[in-house]
C-alpha cells in the first residue's frame, strides 16, 4: 500500500466527512439535511480528488450545487429543473467512468436527488440508507477507508432517524 501525503490527507478529510455526514443523516428536517449533506459532499470532492476517484468527486461537486439550489428554493423545484440537473450530472460523470464501480456515485446522485426533490423526509432517509450501502462498496474499491466507516454509520443513523420519524408520526395520529 502506498501511504503518501495525499492519501493521508484524504483519510483525515474522511474523518471530517464522517462527522458532518452523521450529523446530516440524523437530521429530521429537509432544510437541515440539505445543509449538512452539502457540506459533507463539498468535503468529499477534495477527498475523492486526492484519491483519484473522479466520478465520486464530480458527483459530490454536483450534489453540493444541488443542495445549494434546493436549500434556497422555497417551493418544490420544478420537475423540468430536476430533469435538466440529472441529465447534466449523468453527462458530466460519463466522461470520467472508467470501470463499472465508477457508476455507483452516478447512480447514487440520481436516486438521492430524486428523493430530495420529493421533500419527503421518509423518501430521503430510505434512499440515503441505500446510497450508504452503495457508498461502502465504492469507498472500499477506491481506498477511502474512513469514508467506509462514514457510510456505515450514516446508514445506521439514517435507519435510526427513520424509526424516530415513524414513531413521531404514530404519536400525531
Amino acid at each position: 500500500m502506498n501511504y503518501n501525503i495525499p492519501f493521508i490527507i484524504a483519510q483525515i478529510l474522511g474523518i471530517i466527512v464522517f462527522i458532518t455526514g452523521v450529523i446530516s443523516y440524523s437530521k429530521k428536517e429537509t432544510k437541515q439535511v440539505y445543509l449538512y449533506n452539502g457540506l459533507t459532499n463539498g468535503l468529499c470532492v477534495i477527498e475523492y480528488v486526492l484519491l483519484g476517484a473522479y466520478t465520486g468527486a464530480i458527483s459530490c461537486l454536483i450534489a453540493t450545487i444541488r443542495n445549494i439550489i434546493f436549500i434556497n428554493y422555497k417551493k418544490k423545484i420544478p420537475l423540468s429543473y430536476l430533469v435538466i440537473y440529472l441529465v447534466v450530472a449523468v453527462l458530466i460523470n460519463s466522461l470520467f467512468i472508467k470501470s463499472f464501480i465508477d457508476i455507483i456515485p452516478v447512480f447514487n446522485i440520481v436516486i438521492f436527488s430524486i428523493a430530495l426533490w420529493t421533500k419527503n423526509i421518509r423518501h430521503i432517509k430510505v434512499t440515503g440508507i441505500m446510497t450508504c450501502t452503495n457508498g461502502v462498496i465504492f469507498n472500499a474499491y477506491k481506498q477511502a477507508y474512513t469514508s467506509i466507516l462514514y457510510e456505515a454509520v450514516c446508514g445506521i443513523a439514517g435507519i435510526h432517524a427513520l424509526i424516530e420519524i415513524n414513531r413521531s408520526k404514530k404519536k400525531i395520529k
